[in-house]
């Protein structure tokens, strides 16, 4: 399975509001024991992130996540800029996103930042 239908699936459990279709999401992208971490928590394994991202769309009704660049990827390790837009389609939130595959081709590890780099 390729990197866009990984992260197509990905990107879906984000916007996914119905639990079970979500879990299905991650199921096709999200190893096992896969390792989420961003400013508002760390996740680990499937079902601990299914809940984490619950908690994502409670506090933030209607935000619709999607691509804003090309997935970059290398030696099992990639690279995504994403934005989540409110109810009126502004962008209410970016960022980064950096990860690691695992053997199978999922998702091992996603590691999140929240705005444009900043320069020092």
């Amino acid at each position: 399975m390729g990197i866009a239908i990984i992260i197509d699936a990905y990107v879906a459990a984000w916007n996914e509001p119905d639990e079970y279709r979500r879990r299905g999401f991650l199921q096709l992208s999200w190893a096992d024991d896969g390792l989420y971490c961003d400013p508002t928590g760390t996740a680990r394994g499937r079902e601990e992130f299914v809940a984490h991202i619950a908690r994502f769309q409670k506090v933030m009704p209607g935000r619709r996540f999607e691509l804003t660049t090309a997935v970059d990827e290398h030696d099992g390790y990639l690279r995504f800029g994403w934005a989540a837009r409110d109810h009126d389609g502004n962008v209410a939130m970016a960022g980064m996103d950096f990860g690691m595959l695992a053997s199978d081709g999922r998702l091992a590890q996603i590691v999140g930042f929240f705005g444009p780099l900043g320069l020092a």
